[in-house]
C-alpha cells in the first residue's frame, strides 16, 4: 500500500439540487452528471490537474498550483452556465494531503469540501491559503467573507469568493461569522439550548406575552409556514414516535432558516384531527403555507410524502416523495435537510452558509441512539410526571451509545427541568 504526503491545491465541485432532482427524475439527474463530467474532466486536464474521483454528483480534483485550480474553476463555471440548466458550487483549498492508492486524504481535502458546501450557487469559494498563492500572479478579483467556522475543521478559515463575469456576488449581510463554539463539544451547545427552550416556555405561558405578540405583529408572513402533524401510514401504529420525530426535526431544520417564519409545535398540535380547511387554519395561525406529510416505515425502508400548501387558494405549491433505506443513519438527516432546502428554494428564501451547515448536520452517527432519542422525546411530549421520568431512560440510552449526542443531553435537561 503506497503512501506519500505533499502540499497540493484541492478542488471540490457539486451540482446544486441533485438530491431533490434524483427523487423526481433519476434519468435527468444522471444525464446532468454525465454532462457535468464531460465539461469538467477536459478542463481539469487542460490545467494540469489530476481527476481523483467522482462522488455521486460531486468531483474531487488535485492541482500542483493554486493558480491552475482557480483558473480551472472559473472556466468550469463559465462552461456550466452555457451548457447546464443547473448550477455548480466549487470550493478550493491548498493544504497538506496524504496520497494513498490513488485517493487523497487530509486537512486540504476536508477544508475544500466544506468550502464547496457553503459556496453560493454558481460560485467559487477559496481559502486564504489559495488567495496568498495567487496574489501577484493574476488579476483575479475576490470578495472577503470573513473568518468562517467550518464543520469538522478545528480552526476558522479566512474565506473569499472569486468575483468576475457571471459569478455571484455574496451578500455580506448574510455571510456573518460563524460561532467559534461550533467545533467544541456539542454537549455545551445542548446546555445553552436548554436556556433558550426555557425562555420559549415562559413566552408560551404568557409571562412575556407582550414580547411574543410584538414579534408576530412585526414579522412578515410572506414566507410563514405551519408544520402540521404528519400522518403515520405504517402498518405498525407503534411507529408513531418515529413519525412525530421526523416531523419535529424537519420543523427544526426549517426554523434554522432565518428567512422563513415557522409556527411552534404548540400552535399546530391542536389541528391533528381537525376538519378545518387549509384556508381556515392559515387565517387562525396567520401563515401563508402549511406543510403536511405522511410517513411510512417498514423495516429499514422509510417513505415520506411532503406537501407545501398555499393557505390562500389551497393549491399544492410543492410536493415530493422520498424513499430511502435508513440502515445508514445519514440518510435520515439527508431527507430532513432535503425537504427544508426544497421548500426554501420554492419560496425563494435565502439560506446563509451558516444555516446550510446547521440543516445539513448529522446529529448522531448511531442509528440506535437516534431511535432511542426519538422514543424518549415522544414519551416526554405530554409532560406528565410519569412520562417525563420514563423518558429519561431513553435519553440515557442514547447518550450511552453516543456520548456527544447534544440533542439527547438537551432533552434529558428538559425532563429534569
Amino acid at each position: 500500500m503506497s503512501q506519500k504526503r505533499q502540499l497540493a491545491a484541492i478542488m471540490f465541485t457539486d451540482i446544486i439540487g441533485y438530491t431533490a432532482l434524483m427523487g423526481k427524475d433519476s434519468q435527468r439527474a444522471l444525464q446532468l452528471v454525465r454532462i457535468s463530467k464531460d465539461i469538467q474532466k477536459p478542463l481539469v486536464e487542460k490545467y494540469n490537474g489530476k481527476w481523483i474521483k467522482e462522488m455521486g454528483d460531486g468531483v474531487l480534483a488535485q492541482f500542483n498550483t493554486a493558480l491552475d485550480a482557480v483558473n480551472c474553476a472559473i472556466e468550469i463555471q463559465k462552461s456550466a452556465r452555457a451548457e447546464l440548466d443547473v448550477k455548480l458550487r466549487i470550493g478550493i483549498h491548498s493544504g497538506d494531503i496524504t496520497i494513498e492508492d490513488d485517493d487523497v486524504y487530509g486537512d486540504g481535502v476536508n477544508v475544500a469540501s466544506r468550502l464547496e458546501s457553503i459556496a453560493d450557487p454558481g460560485g467559487i469559494y477559496i481559502s486564504d491559503a489559495i488567495l496568498k498563492a495567487i496574489q501577484g500572479q493574476s488579476d483575479i478579483q475576490t470578495k472577503y467573507l470573513g473568518e468562517i467556522s467550518l464543520k469538522n475543521v478545528a480552526y476558522e478559515v479566512r474565506t473569499y469568493a472569486i468575483q468576475g463575469v457571471g459569478l455571484p456576488v455574496p451578500d455580506l449581510r448574510k455571510v456573518e461569522k460563524m460561532p467559534k463554539s461550533i467545533n467544541t463539544k456539542r454537549v455545551f451547545m445542548g446546555l445553552a439550548f436548554i436556556v433558550l427552550l426555557w425562555l420559549g416556555y415562559l413566552i408560551y405561558q404568557g409571562q412575556f406575552k407582550q414580547i411574543g405578540e410584538l414579534t408576530i405583529e412585526e414579522t412578515e408572513i410572506d414566507k410563514s409556514i405551519a408544520v402540521m402533524p404528519f400522518d403515520n401510514e405504517s402498518d405498525d401504529t407503534n411507529n408513531e414516535y418515529f413519525v412525530n420525530g421526523m416531523m419535529e426535526d424537519i420543523r427544526s431544520n426549517l426554523s434554522n432558516i432565518g428567512d422563513l417564519r415557522i409556527i411552534s409545535k404548540t400552535s399546530t398540535e391542536k389541528y391533528r384531527e381537525t376538519t378545518l380547511s387549509s384556508n381556515e387554519i392559515g387565517n387562525e395561525l396567520m401563515v401563508n403555507y402549511l406543510l403536511e406529510g405522511t410517513v411510512q416505515k417498514l423495516g429499514n425502508q422509510v417513505k415520506i410524502h411532503a406537501r407545501l400548501i398555499s393557505t390562500e387558494n389551497e393549491n399544492h405549491v410543492w410536493q415530493d416523495i422520498y424513499l430511502h433505506d435508513i440502515t445508514d443513519i445519514k440518510e435520515i438527516f439527508k431527507i430532513q435537510s432535503s425537504i427544508a432546502e426544497a421548500i426554501a428554494y420554492e419560496l425563494e428564501a435565502v439560506i446563509t452558509p451558516q444555516e446550510k451547515e446547521l440543516i445539513s448536520s448529522v446529529l448522531t452517527k448511531t442509528a440506535e441512539a437516534y431511535d432511542s432519542y426519538l422514543m424518549g422525546r415522544h414519551i416526554q411530549s405530554d409532560f406528565s410526571l410519569n412520562n417525563v421520568q420514563a423518558s429519561l431512560k431513553y435519553f440515557e440510552r442514547a447518550i450511552e451509545l453516543d456520548s456527544l449526542f447534544a440533542e439527547a443531553y438537551t432533552a434529558m435537561g428538559i425532563s429534569y427541568l
